[in-house]
């Protein structure tokens, strides 16, 4: 494959489980290795560290190789596993394909595999089980982390205070407890965030992450019920403004403070929730109304006008007042949940496409024990596993479409929309990404990508 003249770039990622023998270090040796063997120029090997392989955002690296591939800057691309360009068949299948027909060779180290000697057929099995291979590891890696949560080993990152032993368990981290035990103190007799981390900051004690004490580290602190001794995940608000914790595992460990302690600092912190007096103007659809005439965001005025008015300055449009918009959208998204009969949830999705893999695989494991027996013949056979994968191609489409339009579950409006919480009902539509503007009768609709 190697003739001295040949310019080469090399690919490697990790995801968050790293098997030793595939880490970034082991990975790049191994491309090196095989470069200098054969005789190849290594221009660079681009390196995304813990991304994952089932999505493009946020893997820098993998876009810059796209780049390369895209402006022909490339010819051959070395890898130590194909899965390491991606997991999913669909995106691997289109990833292998395009390359091959740009005439870029990849060449698989450990499979000992050059895509430019593959037909469509055996780059299709490659990526299927590629795919299958990945979801099994990924199933394992989650069933030895959820034994090893049972065993009472911390399998994330230690909090404050504490650190891991050789054996994954959560022992004391003496100097750090001893803070979090004057945080605790120092609140109970009264002190307010801002006294304790001004006290931490004055005395030079330096923040989890290295650097300056704030109210949130030191709220994070108060609210870590994991110090009582016990496993416990980080906290969620209710809906009454109290803090609710998932005990993850009941097996001992250390304590730094008492329960006693936490449920005391734990009362204290709710009841300053509900004593935080609301705002007296709140607009909660500032930014979340589109202007009709231009498109642009709109927000109540400061002071407070009782309307909401377009952010660009140039625009004609006149306004509209609260109490004509508000009521509206209360009522479309109340409305909304009441005739909800369906949720799309994403773990269902994932499982149902793992079975859909699985049986696409057991049915090409069927078709080569009939090759292997000549119950059929080479042509039946590659027409079969065609056929195998253009049923993959279909699945995966589909999928992707119906995530791309992921219906939203309305009826968690209603209940803070009846006890009028505005803040509550401003929040749900950030976190779903909700816009909404007035049609030309005046009457107002939800903004999405097929009415913009």
């Amino acid at each position: 494959m190697g003739n001295g003249s040949k310019t080469a770039v090399g690919y490697v990622r990790t995801s968050g489980e790293v098997n030793p023998s595939h880490s970034i270090d082991n990975q790049i040796k191994r491309i090196n290795e095989y470069c200098r063997d054969k005789g190849i120029i290594l221009r660079e090997v681009l390196v995304d560290e813990k991304k994952t392989g089932t999505k493009v955002e946020g893997r820098d690296a993998y876009k810059k190789l796209k780049n390369l591939i895209d402006n022909g800057l490339i010819n051959l691309l070395i890898i130590t596993f194909f899965d390491r360009v991606g997991r999913e068949a669909f995106e691997l299948v289109g990833i292998l394909t395009t390359l091959k027909n740009k005439g870029i060779e990849v060449y698989s180290i450990e499979e000992n595999l050059n895509i430019s000697k593959m037909s469509p057929l055996q780059i299709a099995i490659i990526a299927l089980q590629a795919e299958h291979e990945n979801k099994n590891r990924a199933k394992l890696i989650h069933g030895s982390r959820e034994r090893s949560k049972q065993e009472g080993k911390y399998t994330s990152k230690p909090p404050y205070g504490y650190r891991k032993d050789q054996n994954g368990f959560l022992v004391k981290e003496e100097a750090e407890a001893q803070v979090v035990q004057k945080i605790y103190s120092m609140f109970l007799e009264g002190k307010s965030l801002k006294d304790i981390y001004t006290w931490l900051n004055d005395n030079s004690i330096p923040a989890p992450d290295n650097k300056k004490w704030d109210v949130r580290k030191v709220r994070i602190r108060l609210l870590t019920k994991t110090y009582v001794g016990r496993w416990y995940a980080s906290p969620k608000k209710s809906e009454k403004n109290t803090y609710e914790y998932r005990l993850i595992s009941d097996k001992e460990h250390p304590s730094i403070i008492s329960l006693e302690t936490f449920e005391k600092v734990k009362e204290i912190l709710e009841t300053n929730i509900k004593k935080t007096p609301r705002k007296k103007h709140f607009h909660f659809l500032s930014k979340i109304l589109i202007c009709p005439l231009c498109g642009e965001k709109m927000q109540a005025k400061v002071p407070p006008t009782n309307a909401y008015y377009c952010d660009k300055k140039a625009c004609d449009y006149k306004g509209i007042k609260k109490e004509v918009i508000e009521p509206q959208v209360l009522q479309l998204l109340k409305e909304q949940g009441e005739k909800e009969e369906e949720y799309y949830e994403f773990e269902e999705k994932r499982n149902t496409q793992s079975k859909d893999v699985d049986r696409l695989l057991k049915k090409k494991n069927r078709l080569e024990k009939k090759f292997a027996l000549a119950e059929i013949n080479q042509e039946q056979y590659e027409t079969e596993v065609n056929h195998i994968l253009t049923e993959l191609t279909y699945t995966k489409e589909k999928e992707q479409k119906s995530m791309t339009h992921e219906k939203i579950s309305y009826k968690k409006y209603i209940q803070p929309i009846e006890n009028n919480d505005l803040e509550k009902v401003k929040e749900y539509m950030l976190r779903d990404k909700l816009t909404f503007t007035l049609s030309n009768n005046s009457k107002v609709k939800e903004v999405t990508e097929t009415n913009i």
